[in-house]
């Protein structure tokens, strides 16, 4: 499975990471309210990044932890980045049915 991960093209991994991030903030949204939320979008993404690309790494003991080490900021900042923009965008999304609802009689 980690190999089938790793080989995977550039973007597809990019929509995967965003795709955790936006599901572990909707999990969140759901306890918790507003600004937590918010915090949540921010931060909960680059968390998902950094246990994605290390998990290769945890799980199998790879040996080349410097090859991980030299793309790192690389990796965690583009899949944190797509993971804040899909996140940022779900809560405002959130938010604006919760508005919604509200004004309907």
């Amino acid at each position: 499975m980690l190999d089938l991960f790793e080989s995977l093209p550039l973007p597809a991994t990019t929509l995967i990471s965003a795709a955790v991030s936006i599901t572990v903030v909707a999990l969140i949204s759901r306890v918790t309210p507003g600004l937590v939320t918010w915090m949540a979008a921010l931060v909960v993404p680059f968390v998902v990044a950094y246990s994605l690309y290390w998990a290769p790494v945890w799980i199998s003991h790879r040996p080349n932890v410097a090859d991980y080490s030299a793309w790192e900021v690389i990796f965690v900042g583009l899949w944190g980045f797509a993971g804040v923009i899909g996140s940022l965008g779900f809560v405002l999304l959130l938010r604006s049915r919760r508005r919604v609802k509200r004004l309907q009689p």
